[in-house]
C-alpha cells in the first residue's frame, strides 16, 4: 500500500485488540484513521468526518455489519464510501450476503495485516482514480459549457450582418434589376443562406454535444408536415431535372404529439443529401408504420434516391461528426459533414434509429424510425378511405418508378382499376388493341409530361379521342411551361396528392397550370398587398435591421412604422400612441427587450395597451432564448437574419388573435350567402387566375381535414381545440363566403366560451353550408382552367 495521508480509514470493530491492532498498523502508512466500536457510533462517525474507506466487522451487538453497511448504501452522500467486510464467518452464503448489501471486498478472520494492506491499497487507488476522473468529469463540462455560450455568443454575432445581407438582398429584388444584377442578388442572398445553414448546424451540433437540446412534444399534423415539406424539396429537385414524390401508407395516423420542427430538421437533412447527391433520376420520400399501440405508433421515413451511392467503407464512416464520405465528396458538393450527425442524435431523441442501404453508383436508401405519442381518437387520413362515385378505369403512361408505385397504392385503395405504361408507343399499342371502351365507364389517360413530345405524343392524343377517352391529364412539374395543345386537356401538377388526383379523375377540375412567369417577387408583392395596414412601432438600435424593417414593412407592405433605438425610448411612446403590435430587440443599450416588455405588461408603466402583441426579433437561436421571451410575456419570435415571408406570417399569426380582427367586420355587413366569385377573385386573388386558381385548389384539398379536426374537437370535449381549428378554418373559408366566415367565427366563439353543445349545432349548419359552397369552387375553378 502507497503512503498517502489524504485518505481517512474508519475501522468498525467491536474488539478493542482488533481496533488497536488495525490502528497501529494503518497509521505507520500515514492514513488518518478513525475507530468506532459499533455501528451506531460508526454512522455518528460518518455523519461529521466523510472517510475515504471503511473496514466493517459483521459480528456486532445492536447493530450488524450487514445492516450498517445498508444504512450507508441507502444514504446519497455516503453510498460511494467502498465498504470491507472484516468476519471470522467463512461460508459462501456470508460472503454473498457482504456483497450484496453493497461491500466491495470481503477479508477473512484471524487476517494476516499484509493481505488487509494489499487490499485497503486496491480500493483506495480506485478511490483516487474515480475522484481525480470526476473532477476531469466537472472540467470537461465547464469547458463544454463555456464553448456552448461561446458558440450562442459568435452566433449571434455572425447573425446580425448575416441580417443586413439576407434583408436586403430580398429587398433588392423589388427594384428595377438588370439581368446581370438579378443574377448578382441572387448569388448574394443564395451565398448568405449557405453560411445561416451552416450557423445553424454547428450551433445544433454545439446543443447535442452539450445535451442542452430539448425536444417539443406538441400537437401537430403529419399528413400536413409532410406534404409542405414534398411541395418545397420537388421544387429545388425539379430544378436539377429530377423526379420527387412522397407517400404516406394509408395507416399512419394523421395527429400525433411530437417535435415537428426537429423532424422537419431530419426529412430536410435527408432530402436535401438526396438531391446533392443524385445528378439525375428520382427521389422518393416514403413513410410506413412499424408498430402501433394505443398510445403510440413507431414510423419509418425512407428516403430513396438514384445518386452516386456509397460503398461499405464510407457507409461506415457516415454518421461521425464532421465526417463525409471522402475529400473528393466534400470537394465537389460541399458541406460540414455534421447534417447526418445531428440528424443520428435527433433521432435519438426521438427513441429511434437511423441507418442507410446503399451501394456505389447505384444510388442510396437512408431511413429512420421515430416514436411519437398518438392524439385521440386515433385519425387516419380520410383520403385512402374513398370510393369511386361510378365505374372509372385509368390508364397511367409514365417511364418513373415512384410514379408508378405512388399510383399503385392510391388507385388499390381506391378500388379503381388500373393499368401503368413506360411509353407512349406501349400505350399506344394497348389503346390500339384493345375492345372499344364501353361509355358506362369513365376513361381517364394520365400521361407524364416528360413524354409529351414529338409525334407519339400526336398520335395518343388521336387514338385517345377516337377510343372515347373521357379525360386526358398531364402530370407536369411544378413551375415548368407548358406546350400549347389544341384540344381540351387537364393538368395535375406535381408532386401528385391523393386529393387532387382524385378530384382529377371524378371531377371537371384538374388542378391549376402552371406560370413559369409568375416569380418570387410577384408572389411577395401579392402577399403584401393583401395585408390589412396596421401600426407597428419597432425598437431596433442596429441601423442596417432598422433600415431593412422599415423598407419591408412601410414601403414594400404599406404598413405605418415607426423606429425607436432602444426600450426606454419604446415606453415613452407606447405611454403617448396606439400602436397594433411591436418588434421588439432583445439586445438593446440603456433597457433590454425582456426589461422593456416587462415594463410594458406591468401597470406601473402606464402604457395605452399593456396588452399589446410582442414579437421578439433576435439574433439568439437557441431554445431557451425562446422560452426566455415568451416567459417575459412577448407573444410571437423571430430569428435574425430577419426574412420577409417569415415575418409577415408571424405578423398574420399574431394580430389573427390581438389586432384587427377582419372577421369581426362580418356581424355588421350584410351577410353574403353562398360563393361571391367577384368579390374573391378581386380582392383575394388581386385579379391573378393563377393565384385564384392555387386558393381554391388549396381549399379543397384540406377542407376535409379541418372539418374532420373540428368535429373530432367537438366528440372530445375539447373547448380549447375547438376554437383553435375553428379559428383556422375561418382563416381558409373566409377567402369564399362571408356568412361560412361568419359560422366559423361563432363556432371559434363557442369554443371560448366553453360551450360544446352551441358549437356542435353551429358546426351541423357550417359543414351543411360547406356542401353547398364546394360546387361552386369546382365551377369556377373549370372556368378558370378553360380561359387560361
Amino acid at each position: 500500500m502507497k503512503n498517502n495521508p489524504s485518505f481517512t480509514v474508519l475501522i468498525v470493530d467491536d474488539n478493542p485488540n482488533n481496533l488497536r491492532t488495525l490502528f497501529d498498523y494503518l497509521t505507520q502508512n500515514q492514513l488518518t484513521v478513525l475507530v468506532a466500536q459499533g455501528g451506531e457510533d460508526a454512522l455518528e462517525l460518518i455523519s461529521h468526518h466523510l472517510p475515504d474507506l471503511i473496514l466493517l466487522d459483521v459480528l456486532m451487538p445492536e447493530m450488524d455489519g450487514f445492516a450498517t453497511c445498508r444504512i450507508i448504501k441507502a444514504n446519497e452522500h455516503w453510498r460511494d464510501i467502498p465498504v470491507i467486510f472484516i468476519s471470522a464467518l467463512s461460508d459462501t452464503i456470508d460472503k454473498l450476503k457482504g456483497f450484496q448489501v453493497g461491500g466491495v471486498d470481503y477479508i477473512h478472520k484471524p487476517f494476516q495485516m499484509e493481505e488487509v494492506s494489499e487490499r485497503i491499497g486496491i480500493h483506495l487507488n480506485l478511490q483516487r482514480m474515480t475522484k481525480e476522473l470526476k473532477k476531469a468529469k466537472e472540467l470537461a463540462e465547464m469547458a463544454n459549457q463555456g464553448k456552448s455560450d461561446f458558440v450562442a455568443h459568435v452566433s449571434h454575432e455572425i447573425r446580425t450582418p448575416l441580417s443586413g445581407i439576407i434583408g436586403m438582398s430580398e429587398l433588392l429584388y423589388h427594384t428595377p434589376l438588370t439581368e446581370k444584377q438579378f443574377k448578382y442578388t441572387e448569388i448574394i442572398k443564395s451565398s448568405a443562406l449557405m453560411l445561416m445553414s451552416l450557423l445553424n448546424d454547428i450551433l445544433d451540433f454545439s446543443k447535442i454535444e452539450a445535451q442542452k437540446l430539448v425536444l417539443d412534444d406538441v400537437p401537430f399534423d403529419l399528413h400536413q408536415l409532410i406534404d409542405e415539406l414534398v411541395d418545397f424539396q420537388a421544387l429545388n429537385a425539379y430544378g436539377k431535372h429530377i423526379q420527387f414524390e412522397g407517400l404516406i401508407s394509408a395507416n399512419v395516423p394523421c395527429k400525433l404529439y411530437g417535435d415537428p420542427l426537429r423532424l422537419r430538421q431530419v426529412l430536410m437533412n435527408l432530402c436535401n443529401n438526396a438531391i446533392k447527391f443524385t445528378e439525375h433520376g428520382e427521389i422518393f420520400l416514403r413513410v410506413n408504420q412499424e408498430e402501433l399501440s394505443d398510445t403510440e405508433v413507431k414510423l419509418c421515413f425512407l428516403i430513396k434516391d438514384s445518386g452516386i451511392g456509397l460503398t461499405k467503407e464510407q457507409q461506415d464512416k457516415l454518421f461521425q461528426a464532421y465526417s463525409q464520405a471522402e475529400a473528393f465528396t466534400s470537394r465537389k458538393y460541399g458541406g460540414t459533414g455534421l447534417g447526418l450527425t445531428i440528424s443520428k442524435q435527433l433521432v435519438q431523441l426521438m427513441r429511434g434509429n437511423i441507418g442507410v442501404e446503399s451501394e456505389k453508383g447505384h444510388g442510396s436508401t437512408f431511413w429512420f424510425t421515430s416514436v411519437f405519442k398518438l392524439q385521440t381518437p386515433l385519425i387516419l387520413s380520410h383520403v385512402f378511405s374513398l370510393k369511386p362515385k361510378f365505374p372509372i378505369h385509368v390508364l397511367v403512361l409514365t417511364p418513373f418508378n415512384n410514379q408508378k408505385e405512388l399510383f399503385q397504392s392510391y388507385f388499390s385503395a381506391w378500388t379503381i382499376p388500373y393499368t401503368i405504361m413506360n411509353t407512349l408507343l406501349n400505350g399506344i399499342d394497348w389503346l390500339s388493341h384493345s375492345e372499344d371502351i364501353s361509355n358506362s365507364i369513365k376513361n381517364v389517360l394520365i400521361i407524364d409530361s416528360s413524354l409529351c413530345n414529338g409525334h407519339e405524343f400526336q398520335t395518343m392524343l388521336t387514338i385517345s379521342q377516337t377510343k372515347g377517352i373521357r379525360c386526358i391529364v398531364l402530370m407536369y412539374d411544378a413551375g415548368k411551361e407548358l406546350s400549347e395543345i389544341k384540344i381540351p386537356i387537364s393538368y395535375l401538377i406535381k408532386p401528385i396528392k391523393p386529393q387532387g388526383l382524385w378530384d382529377c379523375i371524378h371531377g371537371d377540375s384538374f388542378g391549376i397550370q402552371p406560370d413559369s412567369k409568375l416569380t418570387c417577387q410577384q408572389l411577395y408583392e401579392n402577399i403584401c398587398n393583401n395585408m390589412p395596414k396596421y401600426r407597428i412601432l419597432v425598437a431596433e438600435d442596429n441601423v442596417i435591421n432598422q433600415t431593412l424593417v422599415l423598407e419591408l414593412l412601410q414601403d414594400l407592405c404599406k404598413q405605418d412604422v415607426v423606429i425607436v433605438n432602444n426600450g426606454q425610448d419604446a415606453l415613452h411612446v407606447l405611454q403617448t400612441e396606439f400602436f397594433d403590435l411591436v418588434l421588439m430587440d432583445i439586445e438593446m443599450p440603456e433597457m433590454d427587450g425582456f426589461e422593456t416588455t416587462k415594463q410594458i405588461r406591468s401597470a406601473k408603466a402606464n402604457v395605452i395597451n399593456p396588452t399589446i402583441p410582442i414579437i421578439a426579433m433576435t439574433a439568439h437561436a437557441l431554445r431557451e432564448d425562446r422560452d426566455r421571451c415568451f416567459q417575459s410575456g412577448m407573444n410571437g419570435f423571430i430569428t435574425k437574419p430577419i426574412q420577409i415571408r417569415e415575418l409577415i406570417l408571424e405578423i398574420q399569426r399574431i394580430l389573427g388573435h390581438h389586432g384587427q380582427d377582419i372577421q369581426e367586420q362580418f356581424i355588421s355587413e350584410e351577410i353574403c350567402i353562398g360563393f361571391d366569385k367577384e368579390e374573391f377573385f378581386v380582392h383575394h386573388a388581386n385579379k391573378n387566375k393563377i393565384i385564384a386558381q392555387k386558393i381554391i385548389q388549396i381549399f379543397l384539398s384540406n377542407y376535409l381535414n379541418e372539418l374532420t379536426s373540428i368535429q373530432t374537437a367537438i366528440s372530445r370535449l375539447d373547448a380549447p381545440m375547438v376554437r383553435k381549428e375553428a379559428h383556422r378554418f375561418k382563416g381558409m373559408v373566409s377567402y369564399f363566403s362571408k356568412h361560412i366566415g361568419e359560422l366559423a367565427y361563432q363556432l371559434e366563439k363557442a369554443g371560448l366560451q366553453q360551450n360544446i353543445d352551441h358549437a356542435s349545432k353551429i358546426f351541423q349548419l357550417l359543414s351543411k353550408e360547406v356542401d353547398e359552397l364546394i360546387p361552386h369552387l369546382n365551377h369556377f375553378l373549370n372556368e378558370l382552367q378553360l380561359d387560361i
